[in-house]
């Protein structure tokens, strides 16, 4: 539960960073990136329940980096007035896989994910 904490954080920071530094990005409302990162944070949390083990940890980043490249296209999207590249989101899923990377090494080290703990 703390790693979805630090996501709920880190990942609506990740995507409004992400809306500053990249060409291709652009939230018209602050409530946009935010939103967006809190459903990455939700899912990455599912994710990292379903499948993070020791042993699983690039595989695990892996299907969270497609899935977050989808998911961030794909929501910006569904935003009024919001708009992104493909590569835009791309591109803002590998800042976001930095953060996820970093808490599934502390995970794991930690013996924090259910699959380990087996």
């Amino acid at each position: 539960m703390l790693s979805f904490g630090i996501k709920l954080i880190l990942c609506p920071l990740a995507v409004i960073l992400s809306s500053y530094i990249f060409p291709g990005i652009r939230y018209p409302f602050l409530y946009q990136p935010i939103a967006i990162g809190v459903v990455l944070a939700g899912a990455g949390t599912i994710i990292e329940s379903a499948f993070l083990r020791r042993g699983t940890l690039w595989i695990t980043t892996g299907v969270e980096f497609i899935m977050f490249a989808l998911l961030i296209y794909f929501l910006t999207l569904a935003f009024r007035g919001a708009d992104i590249t493909f590569s835009a989101a791309i591109l803002t899923a590998a800042i976001v896989i930095i953060i996820e990377y970093s808490i599934h090494r502390w995970l794991i080290r930690n013996r924090e994910t259910l699959k380990s703990q087996k």
